[in-house]
């Protein structure tokens, strides 16, 4: 294994945002980029494409959720429901279910998550409050740091507990609470370090192309 391992993600993520901006920069202020979408779709589907679907869906269901937002208004307990449903089929992997369509059920279950939250006002707001607010602000700091804290530290720290005579549950209980919180600080200050900084400097970019013309990424919320 490596340290680094999740950063696989990294080139996805860039490119994939190089397609949302400039699918929007074309389309977004189009009256017709409903036939884009369909157009977009199936040249994916023909280059094989499928990682870059995700992107497009993305883009999808921003312009319903903001153009067509009457019809997303869910009840509590359905945007539970969805919400519980999504989480469930992220978490699945081929391996477990020999059924077909797998590989997509997290995507499936990511926009069941995202429409069933975006459809409630009770459950935007709970998300919305000060200290699950932060945690989604780290969230991607967290997700960088806790592999690499969790194969040094995690497992240097039960390795010497173990060493030490202390039993196994024990030892895991106290491993996972110092990883926790080692990984939520760590994640704290990657954001202070790195993620605040590049936030603002893609304002400063947007803005300083904004005024050159037409903004360079134009949400799917003209019309």
């Amino acid at each position: 294994y490596t340290y680094d391992s999740v950063l696989w993600t990294m080139e996805v993520e860039f490119l994939g945002s190089l397609f949302v901006f400039g699918f929007l920069y074309l389309f977004g202020h189009s009256n017709t980029r409903c036939f884009a979408y369909f157009a977009v779709f199936a040249i994916l589907i023909l280059t094989d494409r499928l990682h870059m679907m995700d992107f497009l869906v993305g883009i999808i269901r921003c312009d319903l959720l903001v153009n067509k937002g009457r019809i997303f208004r869910f009840p509590l307990s359905l945007s539970f429901l969805l919400v519980g449903l999504g989480l469930f089929m992220g978490g699945l992997r081929q391996e477990w279910l020999a059924l077909p369509g797998v590989p997509f059920w997290d995507s499936i279950g990511a926009v069941l998550v995202i429409v069933g939250i975006a459809a409630n006002a009770d459950l935007r707001a709970l998300l919305q409050t000060g200290k699950l607010a932060l945690l989604g602000r780290v969230s991607f700091g967290l997700y960088l740091v806790h592999w690499l804290v969790l194969m040094s530290l995690g497992c240097g720290l039960y390795v010497l507990l173990r060493n030490s005579g202390i039993a196994h549950d024990a030892s895991a209980l106290s491993v996972g609470v110092v990883y926790v919180l080692v990984s939520l600080f760590m994640a704290w200050l990657l954001y202070g370090c790195a993620d605040r900084p590049a936030i603002w400097l893609g304002h400063a970019v947007y803005n300083g192309l904004s005024r050159f013309g037409r903004s360079p990424a134009v949400p799917a919320t003209s019309r």
